[in-house]
Protein backbone atom coordinates (compact mmCIF):
# COMPACT_ATOMS: atom_id res chain seq x y z
CA UNK A 1 0.00 0.00 0.00
CA UNK A 2 1.28 3.48 -0.90
CA UNK A 3 1.82 5.62 2.19
CA UNK A 4 0.12 9.06 2.35
CA UNK A 5 3.55 10.73 2.38
CA UNK A 6 4.64 8.95 -0.82
CA UNK A 7 1.30 9.71 -2.52
CA UNK A 8 1.62 13.42 -1.70
CA UNK A 9 5.20 13.39 -3.00
CA UNK A 10 4.20 11.76 -6.29
CA UNK A 11 0.94 13.65 -6.75
CA UNK A 12 1.13 17.02 -4.96
CA UNK A 13 -2.11 18.33 -3.48
CA UNK A 14 -1.77 21.72 -5.16
CA UNK A 15 -3.87 22.15 -8.26
CA UNK A 16 -2.88 24.17 -11.33
CA UNK A 17 -3.76 27.35 -9.45
CA UNK A 18 -2.21 30.73 -10.11
CA UNK A 19 -1.18 29.92 -13.68
CA UNK A 20 -2.15 32.53 -16.22
CA UNK A 21 -3.30 31.45 -19.69
CA UNK A 22 -0.39 30.29 -21.86
CA UNK A 23 2.11 31.31 -19.18
CA UNK A 24 3.75 27.89 -18.95
CA UNK A 25 4.46 24.88 -21.15
CA UNK A 26 4.67 21.35 -19.83
CA UNK A 27 5.79 18.08 -21.40
CA UNK A 28 4.95 14.51 -20.42
CA UNK A 29 6.46 11.09 -21.20
CA UNK A 30 4.02 8.28 -20.46
CA UNK A 31 3.57 4.53 -20.64
CA UNK A 32 0.24 2.73 -20.35
CA UNK A 33 -2.38 0.59 -22.02
CA UNK A 34 -2.19 2.71 -25.18
CA UNK A 35 1.56 2.20 -25.39
CA UNK A 36 4.25 4.85 -25.02
CA UNK A 37 3.42 8.48 -25.56
CA UNK A 38 4.41 12.11 -25.50
CA UNK A 39 2.26 15.16 -24.89
CA UNK A 40 2.52 18.89 -24.30
CA UNK A 41 0.37 20.87 -21.87
CA UNK A 42 -0.55 24.54 -21.62
CA UNK A 43 -2.84 26.32 -19.11
CA UNK A 44 -5.81 28.20 -20.57
CA UNK A 45 -7.44 29.05 -17.20
CA UNK A 46 -6.58 28.65 -13.54
CA UNK A 47 -8.67 25.44 -13.53
CA UNK A 48 -8.09 24.24 -17.12
CA UNK A 49 -5.11 22.75 -18.94
CA UNK A 50 -5.15 21.67 -22.60
CA UNK A 51 -2.94 18.76 -23.62
CA UNK A 52 -2.03 17.51 -27.10
CA UNK A 53 0.16 14.59 -28.04
CA UNK A 54 0.28 11.00 -29.28
CA UNK A 55 0.51 7.36 -28.14
CA UNK A 56 2.05 4.47 -30.04
CA UNK A 57 1.78 0.71 -29.46
CA UNK A 58 3.49 -1.36 -32.22
CA UNK A 59 3.78 -5.17 -32.21
CA UNK A 60 4.48 -7.81 -34.88
CA UNK A 61 3.99 -11.56 -34.92
CA UNK A 62 3.77 -14.48 -37.36
CA UNK A 63 1.77 -17.71 -37.33
CA UNK A 64 1.10 -20.64 -39.66
CA UNK A 65 -2.39 -21.61 -40.81
CA UNK A 66 -3.77 -24.36 -43.03
CA UNK A 67 -5.57 -23.78 -46.31
CA UNK A 68 -9.18 -24.98 -46.09
CA UNK A 69 -9.87 -27.91 -48.43
CA UNK A 70 -10.74 -31.61 -48.20
CA UNK A 71 -7.83 -33.62 -49.66
CA UNK A 72 -9.71 -36.91 -49.80
CA UNK A 73 -12.65 -35.39 -51.66
CA UNK A 74 -10.36 -33.66 -54.15
CA UNK A 75 -8.37 -36.84 -54.80
CA UNK A 76 -11.57 -38.81 -55.40
CA UNK A 77 -12.66 -36.28 -58.03
CA UNK A 78 -9.26 -36.43 -59.75
CA UNK A 79 -9.16 -40.23 -59.84
CA UNK A 80 -12.67 -40.35 -61.33
CA UNK A 81 -11.86 -37.76 -64.01
CA UNK A 82 -8.80 -38.57 -66.15
CA UNK A 83 -9.12 -35.24 -68.03
CA UNK A 84 -8.53 -33.32 -64.80
CA UNK A 85 -5.55 -35.50 -63.98
CA UNK A 86 -4.14 -34.79 -67.46
CA UNK A 87 -4.68 -31.02 -66.99
CA UNK A 88 -2.77 -31.08 -63.71
CA UNK A 89 0.08 -33.08 -65.25
CA UNK A 90 0.26 -30.70 -68.23
CA UNK A 91 0.56 -27.75 -65.81
CA UNK A 92 3.39 -29.47 -63.97
CA UNK A 93 1.29 -29.88 -60.83
CA UNK A 94 0.85 -32.89 -58.51
CA UNK A 95 -2.14 -35.15 -59.14
CA UNK A 96 -2.50 -35.94 -55.45
CA UNK A 97 -3.70 -33.25 -53.03
CA UNK A 98 -1.57 -34.85 -50.34
CA UNK A 99 1.56 -33.66 -52.16
CA UNK A 100 0.60 -30.00 -51.74
CA UNK A 101 1.66 -27.61 -49.02
CA UNK A 102 -1.31 -26.62 -46.88
CA UNK A 103 0.65 -24.16 -44.79
CA UNK A 104 0.43 -20.40 -45.13
CA UNK A 105 2.55 -18.04 -43.06
CA UNK A 106 0.42 -15.16 -41.93
CA UNK A 107 2.13 -12.01 -40.69
CA UNK A 108 0.24 -9.98 -38.11
CA UNK A 109 0.86 -6.41 -37.07
CA UNK A 110 -0.63 -4.43 -34.20
CA UNK A 111 -0.21 -0.74 -34.90
CA UNK A 112 -2.17 1.44 -32.52
CA UNK A 113 -1.20 5.04 -33.23
CA UNK A 114 -3.35 7.80 -31.78
CA UNK A 115 -3.11 11.54 -31.59
CA UNK A 116 -5.04 13.25 -28.81
CA UNK A 117 -6.39 16.59 -27.67
CA UNK A 118 -7.78 16.61 -24.13
CA UNK A 119 -8.73 19.11 -21.45
CA UNK A 120 -7.86 18.66 -17.76
CA UNK A 121 -10.31 20.31 -15.36
CA UNK A 122 -9.05 20.85 -11.79
CA UNK A 123 -12.21 21.49 -9.74
CA UNK A 124 -10.54 21.82 -6.31
CA UNK A 125 -8.10 24.51 -5.26
CA UNK A 126 -6.06 22.26 -2.98
CA UNK A 127 -6.11 19.00 -4.87
CA UNK A 128 -4.34 17.71 -7.97
CA UNK A 129 -7.35 15.52 -8.77
CA UNK A 130 -8.82 16.44 -12.16
CA UNK A 131 -11.40 15.32 -14.69
CA UNK A 132 -10.33 14.73 -18.29
CA UNK A 133 -12.32 14.88 -21.52
CA UNK A 134 -11.33 15.05 -25.17
CA UNK A 135 -10.73 13.13 -28.38
CA UNK A 136 -8.30 10.50 -29.61
CA UNK A 137 -7.85 10.18 -33.36
CA UNK A 138 -5.71 7.99 -35.58
CA UNK A 139 -5.53 4.79 -37.59
CA UNK A 140 -8.79 2.88 -37.79
CA UNK A 141 -7.10 -0.40 -38.77
CA UNK A 142 -5.28 -1.45 -35.63
CA UNK A 143 -4.53 -5.11 -36.47
CA UNK A 144 -3.47 -6.29 -39.94
CA UNK A 145 -3.04 -9.86 -41.22
CA UNK A 146 -1.23 -10.55 -44.49
CA UNK A 147 0.00 -13.63 -46.34
CA UNK A 148 -0.13 -15.65 -49.57
CA UNK A 149 -1.11 -19.22 -50.36
CA UNK A 150 1.66 -21.35 -51.84
CA UNK A 151 1.57 -20.76 -55.61
CA UNK A 152 1.53 -24.46 -56.48
CA UNK A 153 -1.39 -25.07 -54.11
CA UNK A 154 -3.27 -22.08 -55.47
CA UNK A 155 -2.77 -23.13 -59.15
CA UNK A 156 -3.84 -26.67 -58.25
CA UNK A 157 -7.08 -25.46 -56.64
CA UNK A 158 -7.80 -23.17 -59.58
CA UNK A 159 -7.77 -26.12 -61.98
CA UNK A 160 -9.96 -28.19 -59.65
CA UNK A 161 -12.48 -25.37 -59.23
CA UNK A 162 -12.61 -24.71 -62.98
CA UNK A 163 -13.35 -28.40 -63.56
CA UNK A 164 -15.87 -28.69 -60.72
CA UNK A 165 -17.38 -25.22 -60.16
CA UNK A 166 -20.24 -26.70 -58.18
CA UNK A 167 -17.78 -27.93 -55.53
CA UNK A 168 -16.07 -24.54 -55.01
CA UNK A 169 -12.98 -25.57 -53.10
CA UNK A 170 -12.25 -22.14 -51.76
CA UNK A 171 -8.71 -20.94 -51.25
CA UNK A 172 -9.17 -19.72 -47.71
CA UNK A 173 -7.94 -20.00 -44.15
CA UNK A 174 -9.77 -19.97 -40.82
CA UNK A 175 -8.62 -17.52 -38.16
CA UNK A 176 -10.61 -18.04 -34.96
CA UNK A 177 -14.27 -17.23 -35.83
CA UNK A 178 -13.57 -16.04 -39.39
CA UNK A 179 -12.94 -17.63 -42.77
CA UNK A 180 -10.79 -15.35 -44.93
CA UNK A 181 -10.91 -15.98 -48.68
CA UNK A 182 -7.90 -15.36 -50.91
CA UNK A 183 -8.08 -12.99 -53.86
CA UNK A 184 -7.52 -14.04 -57.48
CA UNK A 185 -3.76 -14.11 -56.89
CA UNK A 186 -3.85 -16.23 -53.73
CA UNK A 187 -3.19 -13.26 -51.47
CA UNK A 188 -4.92 -13.11 -48.08
CA UNK A 189 -5.46 -9.87 -46.21
CA UNK A 190 -7.65 -8.83 -43.28
CA UNK A 191 -7.80 -5.92 -40.85
CA UNK A 192 -9.45 -5.23 -37.53
CA UNK A 193 -11.20 -1.88 -37.91
CA UNK A 194 -12.39 0.61 -35.27
CA UNK A 195 -13.48 4.25 -35.37
CA UNK A 196 -10.91 6.83 -36.45
CA UNK A 197 -12.17 9.43 -33.96
CA UNK A 198 -12.72 8.22 -30.39
CA UNK A 199 -14.21 10.29 -27.53
CA UNK A 200 -12.38 9.98 -24.23
CA UNK A 201 -13.18 10.65 -20.57
CA UNK A 202 -11.08 9.99 -17.52
CA UNK A 203 -9.72 11.12 -14.17
CA UNK A 204 -6.19 11.97 -13.12
CA UNK A 205 -3.96 12.69 -10.17
CA UNK A 206 -0.94 14.97 -10.41
CA UNK A 207 -0.28 18.20 -12.27
CA UNK A 208 0.02 18.19 -16.04
CA UNK A 209 2.39 21.12 -15.58
CA UNK A 210 4.37 20.53 -12.38
CA UNK A 211 4.99 23.35 -9.90
CA UNK A 212 8.66 22.33 -9.90
CA UNK A 213 10.62 21.19 -12.89
CA UNK A 214 9.62 17.52 -12.62
CA UNK A 215 6.48 15.74 -11.43
CA UNK A 216 4.36 12.61 -11.80
CA UNK A 217 0.90 12.04 -13.22
CA UNK A 218 -1.47 9.06 -13.03
CA UNK A 219 -4.54 8.65 -15.24
CA UNK A 220 -7.51 6.30 -15.61
CA UNK A 221 -10.02 6.59 -18.41
CA UNK A 222 -12.13 5.07 -21.17
CA UNK A 223 -11.76 5.51 -24.93
CA UNK A 224 -14.96 4.90 -26.90
CA UNK A 225 -13.69 3.16 -30.05
CA UNK A 226 -16.94 1.73 -31.44
CA UNK A 227 -17.62 -1.89 -32.38
CA UNK A 228 -14.53 -3.53 -33.97
CA UNK A 229 -15.07 -5.34 -37.27
CA UNK A 230 -13.01 -7.58 -39.57
CA UNK A 231 -12.64 -6.38 -43.19
CA UNK A 232 -10.56 -7.40 -46.21
CA UNK A 233 -9.41 -5.33 -49.20
CA UNK A 234 -8.65 -8.34 -51.40
CA UNK A 235 -11.03 -11.16 -50.59
CA UNK A 236 -14.12 -12.07 -48.61
CA UNK A 237 -14.42 -12.41 -44.84
CA UNK A 238 -17.09 -14.80 -43.56
CA UNK A 239 -18.20 -14.94 -39.92
CA UNK A 240 -18.42 -18.57 -38.81
CA UNK A 241 -20.88 -20.05 -36.33
CA UNK A 242 -19.30 -20.44 -32.91
CA UNK A 243 -19.16 -24.23 -33.27
CA UNK A 244 -16.87 -24.00 -36.32
CA UNK A 245 -14.26 -21.57 -35.03
CA UNK A 246 -12.19 -21.26 -31.91
CA UNK A 247 -12.97 -17.94 -30.25
CA UNK A 248 -9.76 -16.26 -29.16
CA UNK A 249 -8.05 -12.90 -29.12
CA UNK A 250 -9.98 -11.48 -32.09
CA UNK A 251 -13.27 -12.73 -30.70
CA UNK A 252 -12.51 -11.02 -27.41
CA UNK A 253 -11.42 -7.74 -29.04
CA UNK A 254 -14.64 -7.71 -31.09
CA UNK A 255 -16.63 -7.27 -27.91
CA UNK A 256 -14.60 -4.33 -26.61
CA UNK A 257 -16.33 -1.11 -27.63
CA UNK A 258 -14.75 0.85 -24.77
CA UNK A 259 -10.97 0.60 -24.51
CA UNK A 260 -9.64 0.96 -20.94
CA UNK A 261 -6.87 3.48 -20.49
CA UNK A 262 -4.35 3.63 -17.63
CA UNK A 263 -1.08 5.51 -17.76
CA UNK A 264 1.86 6.62 -15.63
CA UNK A 265 3.57 9.79 -16.73
CA UNK A 266 6.73 11.69 -15.93
CA UNK A 267 5.95 15.39 -16.36
CA UNK A 268 8.24 18.37 -16.77
CA UNK A 269 7.83 22.13 -16.98
CA UNK A 270 9.73 23.68 -19.91
CA UNK A 271 8.99 27.24 -18.79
Amino acid sequence: MISPQLFIFLFPVNAQQGMKPFEHLGVGLEVGTLGAGLDFAVPVHSHLVVRAGFDLLPFKYSDTYNVNHDRNEINQLIWNNPAVESALTAAGLPTNAGDLSDDIDLDGKLNMFNGKVVVDYYPFKKSSFHVIAGLYFGKNRIISLDGSIDKQTYDFLQIINNAFPEENFGSSITVEDYRIEADQNGHINADLKINSVKPYVGIGFGNSIPKKRVGFHFELGAMFQGSPSIISDNGTVVKLPKAEGDSGVIGTIEKITVYPMMSFKLTGRIF
